[in-house]
């Protein structure tokens, strides 16, 4: 069993100060298996960029605060280890990068929003040799339109194997990410792509 508190005490000239925190818990139940569970408090202060980029910038944006709690499973031995992460984030004043249909651009804030979904990842080794992947199935929504997010895929995966001959290195990578949409309305949709 193991336990874990964190508290962060953001003090900004701008936007005031902030205390977070994580509280966490950890079990494990068999040999291999872990559980764990956290609850958690966020802020995040509008970047420089964010608010004075030139003619990419909006100065008057919010600070982000969010509640986040998560439930994972991992198992892990030697040569392999997986896991499942479910998680639910609720986020105030959201910051996003919108266009609109002329592709004039600038952080902008979503009042309210929740991302919530779940993480599925793997990575084996044997000898030489590594595979690791990942898939992460969420909806990043606007709470007041019940849209998707701009620019927020609802699916992402990505896959890798390395190899190692003496002192190189051999490294072949797989990301994906499904169809996203470039405004809040939902309207302008942005075809999915693999790299």
């Amino acid at each position: 069993q193991a336990v874990q508190l964190n508290l962060r005490r953001d003090d900004s000239d701008q936007f005031g100060a902030r205390t977070t925190g994580v509280l966490a818990y950890g079990y494990g139940f068999a040999p291999g298996w872990r559980a764990t569970g956290s609850v958690g408090t966020a802020f995040k202060a509008p970047t420089f960029n964010d608010l004075y980029y030139p003619g990419f910038s909006n100065p008057e944006l919010k600070p982000e605060t969010a509640r986040n709690a998560e439930l994972a499973l991992r198992y892990a031995s030697d040569a392999f280890a997986a896991g499942i992460v479910a998680y639910r984030n609720r986020v105030r004043d959201l910051i996003v990068f919108e266009c609109d249909a002329d592709f004039n651009c600038a952080p902008q804030n979503v009042a309210a929003a929740t991302l919530q979904g779940a993480t599925l990842d793997m990575h084996w080794h044997r000898g030489a040799t590594a595979v690791t992947a990942s898939v992460d199935l969420q909806r990043p929504q606007d709470d007041a339109s019940g849209l998707l997010l701009p620019r927020r895929a609802r699916r992402h995966a990505a896959f890798a194997v390395d190899h190692s001959l003496g002192p190189v290195r051999l490294r072949a990578e797989l990301s994906a990410s499904s169809a996203r949409f470039d405004d809040a309305a939902n309207t302008r949709r942005m075809a999915g792509y693999a790299l």
